[in-house]
């Protein structure tokens, strides 16, 4: 009697070991993407809204933040509606209504911005602790992708959620070079694509990198070091820029209040008109040239 109930007890353990096994989910590669959201490029090199959606979708991922592209642009315009509807409400100015739509829709675009550099710098101080820890780890011959977990957990936001996120993929069925393909693009430094580079070239042709990541680890030191030297000088260019665009945009935004008729007599003249339109170009232009230089030095 013992005997049947042991067979039958064991035909249950192979029968429940038998479902586990067929309920077992493969890993996929071409799963990998299947929660990406949709960007707004669409691979294309050519064109300049190709290059203005690329920007964006850069944007958006490296802020950091959990709303998708599509939302941010509806936020944009709620923002903007509701901004020039309360000035169209209070002031009655078609022009002031419009410039002020048209400058809070770009506030939240400046909020990622803003979020996006505070990362970098966040992930620009993690950075070498990552590389100094996968130095130790080619040195004594260890798994890449245990050791790269157990970084992961250790690690805080944000480098280690793009880590687990990263090694995530893995799980997926794809290899741990393509897995971290997306940190570069997603993080947004360039010391990022030596270190997956090697990774990969370790899965794929094996060998001692050691070497390489020793010299990553002194050029991320050294790029840490001038980061902070230049913060302060970044930050001082920036308030100043910010104050500078401040005052000018008070002082046409005091004209347009002040005297309204003011603006339909200069519209009036072609000369004046031309005028307004050479100084809003020339101050759009100095602006953009202002945050040109800031991001150079910064990605440099």
């Amino acid at each position: 009697m013992e005997r049947v109930t042991a067979e039958s007890g064991a035909c249950r353990v192979m029968t429940s070991s038998t479902a586990i096994e067929r309920l077992r989910i493969e890993p996929r590669p071409e799963f990998a993407d299947i929660l990406r959201d949709e960007p707004f490029a669409s691979g294309d090199r050519g064109g300049r809204a190709e290059r203005i959606n690329r920007a964006f979708d850069r944007l958006v991922v490296q802020s950091g933040t959990r709303l998708s592209g599509p939302v941010v642009l509806r936020l944009c315009l709620l923002v903007a509606l509701a901004s020039g509807g309360s000035v169209f409400v209070l002031t009655e100015n078609l022009l002031a209504t419009g410039l002020t739509a048209g400058a809070s829709a770009l506030v939240p675009v400046l909020e990622l911005a803003v979020r996006r550099a505070r990362r970098r710098a966040k992930l620009s101080e993690q950075l070498p602790a990552l590389v100094e820890q996968m130095l130790r780890t080619a040195r004594a011959g260890r798994d890449w992708q245990a050791s790269l977990e157990q970084v992961a957990l250790r690690t805080a936001a944000p480098l280690g959620d793009e880590l687990r996120l990263a090694l995530g993929r893995t799980h997926l069925g794809l290899s741990l070079g393509d897995a971290l393909g997306e940190l570069p693009e997603r993080t947004g430094l360039p010391a990022m694509h030596v270190l997956v580079a090697a990774i990969r070239l370790a899965e794929r042709r094996g060998g001692d990198l050691a070497d390489c990541l020793e010299d990553l680890a002194k050029s991320v030191r050294q790029r840490a070091r001038e980061v902070r030297q230049s913060r302060e000088a970044t930050a001082l260019e920036w308030a100043s820029g910010v104050l500078v665009f401040l005052l000018q945009a008070l002082v046409v935004w005091l004209f347009v209040v002040a005297d309204p008729q003011q603006v339909s007599r200069m519209v009036a003249s072609r000369a004046s008109l031309a005028l307004a339109a050479a100084a809003g170009t020339i101050l759009i232009a100095g602006w953009y040239c202002l945050l040109r230089f800031s991001a150079a030095r910064r990605g440099a």
